[in-house]
């Protein structure tokens, strides 16, 4: 790693990956290291380049740092909509799959209550001793449901 308390020579530089090369031309206040650096990396030669042509005229820099600070601004505005997008959409998801659960529990609830009353009002005409057939049509259950239901009462 690059030590920024030393001036680093030539073959440290060498040495360096593109990423650390960048670090070392953002840490060092050296001439000599920031043109070794870009002998390296032509890249890091058009930012060098760039900076100083923005830095030698202030109305240019100033505007430069006013469109980075847009930018910033308008990133931020962005990812914190986005935020508040996919909040709105968890909450709205969390509610109609709520109002789902009720729905679905509140037809299982009446189901269960038709079924449990058609199987007593089936129990009461076993007793009444009614035919079969008129149980299966006053209570809509099958034959083998009332068939159970006949056992249930013989034990």
């Amino acid at each position: 790693m690059l030590d920024v308390g030393n001036v680093p020579e030539w073959e440290t530089l060498n040495k360096l990956n593109k990423e650390e090369q960048w670090l070392a031309l953002l840490v060092s206040e050296s001439k000599e290291v920031r043109d070794m650096l870009q002998q390296l990396n032509p890249q890091i030669g058009d930012a060098v380049q760039m900076l100083s042509t923005l830095a030698s005229d202030e109305k240019t820099w100033r505007e430069y740092l006013y469109r980075e600070k847009v930018a910033r601004d308008n990133a931020e505005l962005l990812y914190e909509s986005e935020q508040r997008g996919e909040l709105r959409g968890e909450l709205r998801g969390e509610l109609r799959g709520e109002q789902r659960g009720i729905q679905i529990g509140e037809e299982r609830g009446e189901q269960r209550g038709d079924l449990k009353r058609s199987r007593k009002v089936a129990l009461k005409l076993l007793r009444r001793n009614r035919p079969l057939d008129e149980i299966v049509e006053d209570t809509e259950l099958s034959i083998d449901e009332i068939l159970i239901i006949q056992r249930e009462l013989e034990k």
